[in-house]
């Protein structure tokens, strides 16, 4: 018998398949939703995140592609510092964890090399 504070293993499963499957419909979804809705959903991510529930690479891409569509400058600024925080935090001595590093470091790599090319053609 667990307590109901205690998340088994089991919920803790579930929600983060369904996390990942709202994450990645949200970038779609962002434009129709109320600026409120949309910084509630950001911040509930973040917590999730902070909880361990979501991976961070995961959030980090979702969050680079909702920066490109939303027009709210202060969710974006809220994006960004949780970005930079969650990497600053991911390499803290005795908790780095090379192999995330090392998606993180290939995704920021392609997003620069994709936008790199699309500099020169315009």
């Amino acid at each position: 018998q667990t307590s109901s504070n205690t998340v088994t293993v089991e919920e803790r499963t579930i929600v983060q398949q369904q996390s990942v499957q709202n994450v990645s419909t949200m970038p779609a979804a962002a434009l129709q939703l109320h600026r409120e809705v949309r910084k509630t959903c950001v911040s509930a991510l973040i917590l999730m995140r902070n909880k361990g529930v979501v991976e961070p690479l995961r959030l980090l891409e979702l969050f680079f592609r909702l920066m490109a569509v939303l027009p709210d400058k202060a969710l974006r600024e809220l994006l960004y510092k949780h970005m930079v925080n969650d990497i600053r935090n991911l390499n803290k001595k005795g908790k780095r964890d090379d192999k995330v590093n090392r998606a993180v470091q290939s995704f920021l790599h392609r997003i620069v090399a994709f936008h790199g090319s699309d500099a020169g053609n315009g």
